[in-house]
Order: C-alpha cells, then sequence, then structure tokens
C-alpha cells in the first residue's frame, strides 16, 4: 500500500431533471464534475450512473455542447448530478479533476457499470487518492440523509492506494453528538 497523495472532499447537488434546471440554478457554476443517471433503451432495471464527465465551464454549458446532446440521447430518464470541490480541497484545477474522472470511471468499469463514456475505463488513477462525497439536495445545502439509489454504485469514500480500491458505500448518519462522547 502506498501513501495517499491527494485527498478530495465533493459536494454533490442533485438530481437535477434537466440541463435548464442547472441552468436556473446559480449556485452549479463553480462545478466541475458532473453524473448523468437514467438507462438505455435495451437495459432492464433499475436506473444508475450512466455517464461521469468533467468542465471547466459551467457544467449547464458543456451538457448543452452538441456533441454532448448527440451522447446522451442514449440515455433514458436522465437525471443530473453537478459536483465541486469543497473549501477544505480547494483543488478546481484540470489535473485534480482529470484525477477523480479517472478515479470513477475505472472504479466503475471494475464494478462491471455499464457507461457510456468509457474512455478511461483502461486507465488507473496515477497517484494514489482519496475521494469523500458529500451529497445535497439541489439548489440547497440541505444535507441528503440517504443516498438515492440511482448512486448505489458509487460508493460516499474511495480510496485507491495505487495497486487496490478500498470503499466505504455509504456514511451514516447521526444526529446527536452525545452518541460519541
Amino acid at each position: 500500500m502506498n501513501e495517499i497523495k491527494r485527498l478530495y472532499a465533493l459536494e454533490w447537488f442533485g438530481p437535477y431533471e434537466s440541463i435548464e434546471d442547472i441552468w436556473n440554478d446559480d449556485d452549479t457554476q463553480s462545478c466541475s464534475i458532473y453524473l448523468i443517471t437514467g438507462k438505455e433503451s435495451y437495459e432492464r432495471g433499475s436506473q444508475h450512473i450512466k455517464y461521469v464527465g468533467i468542465t471547466e465551464r459551467d457544467p449547464a454549458k458543456r451538457l448543452s455542447d452538441k456533441d454532448h446532446l448527440k451522447k446522451q440521447e442514449k440515455i433514458k430518464y436522465k437525471k443530473y448530478w453537478v459536483g465541486r470541490f469543497s473549501k477544505s480541497s480547494n483543488r478546481n484545477q484540470r489535473a485534480h479533476v482529470e484525477l477523480i474522472e479517472t478515479l470513477f470511471i475505472r472504479f466503475l468499469f471494475l464494478a462491471d457499470v455499464k457507461i457510456i463514456n468509457d474512455k478511461k475505463s483502461k486507465s488507473i488513477p496515477r497517484t494514489p487518492v482519496t475521494v469523500l462525497s458529500r451529497w445535497f439536495l439541489k439548489n440547497s445545502y440541505q444535507h441528503r440523509q440517504n443516498k438515492p439509489t440511482l448512486l448505489r454504485d458509487l460508493p460516499d469514500v474511495i480510496m485507491f492506494d495505487g495497486d487496490e480500491y478500498w470503499t466505504s458505500g455509504k456514511l451514516a448518519f447521526s444526529d446527536k453528538e452525545s452518541n460519541y462522547r
């Protein structure tokens, strides 16, 4: 096991029912990573993560690009999730976002999740990394107590130590500080 070189906390907002919903939320402009959930027309069963993407622009602008809209045509029942680095991470540079995108795509590929952007599925993260995901309701900073099942394939904590992946599926909620004294 190698020393973890990067640690990030991501704040996710959603679900947004459409790109228009993202346009209407001014708080999403600082977001640099996004997920699209749904399923392809041939798929049976429940919906899941279908796309992991990054952007240096407002996510609504990226998702509205002609080439991106073409990719999204394959996905039915779309819902959008946008994420940004928490202030403690403060790492909105392209290299950091690409590291996280590679981590997520490779992890989902190894978990046999069928996503449509698998370009990075054969790549491993270039450095040991840990990502903590926190989930919020759209248009607010109200923390979700339960992560939606659409996102079950993406654990709340993913650590890649250079050789292996370590995960914690779902952070537990506790409303009483006294439980830990």
